[in-house]
Order: structure tokens, then sequence, then C-alpha cells
């Protein structure tokens, strides 16, 4: 601060870094808070909702940064060869 005076506040990497504290005593080696994000648009694609309604919930302008964020699964996959055939 500009007196002098202490300042205490929470950034994005101290709260990362809380996150990813949380996740090793529970034993999930490697996780951090966007892993959360990860598996939040991967179960809502999975589930068939649109790109556009993904994006909005993750507060994305971009939809192709959205797509960073989904994981097809092999079950996706499966089904859509099927389909194709």
């Amino acid at each position: 601060s500009i007196t002098g005076e202490r300042v205490d506040y929470l950034a994005c990497d101290v709260l990362e870094l809380m996150l990813r504290t949380i996740y090793q005593r529970c034993g999930l080696n490697g996780c951090s808070s966007h892993t959360g994000r990860r598996s939040y648009a991967s179960n809502m694609n999975n589930k068939g909702i649109g790109l556009r309604t993904i994006a909005a919930a993750l507060g994305h302008s971009d939809e192709q940064v959205t797509l960073e964020y989904i994981d097809v699964s092999s079950q996706q996959l499966s089904e859509a060869a099927k389909l194709a055939f």
C-alpha cells in the first residue's frame, strides 16, 4: 500500500496453490483448478450440451478457447464411429 500498511490479498496464483494442495492431500496428484473446469466442460459435452452453452458456462467469449477444455471420451469416439458407418 502507499501508506506502508500491510495488505493481505488472495491472488490467482495463491488460489491455484491452495487448490493443488487440497487435491494432493486427497491423493489426487497432478490436479489443478483447471482440472475441475475441464471435467465440467467435458461432462457437459458428453451429455450433448452445445458448445455455445458450454462456453457461456465457462465464461469464454471465444468458443475456440472452450474446445481446449473439452476431452473427447473413448465412448464418444466409438459412438461417432458407429454413426459413420
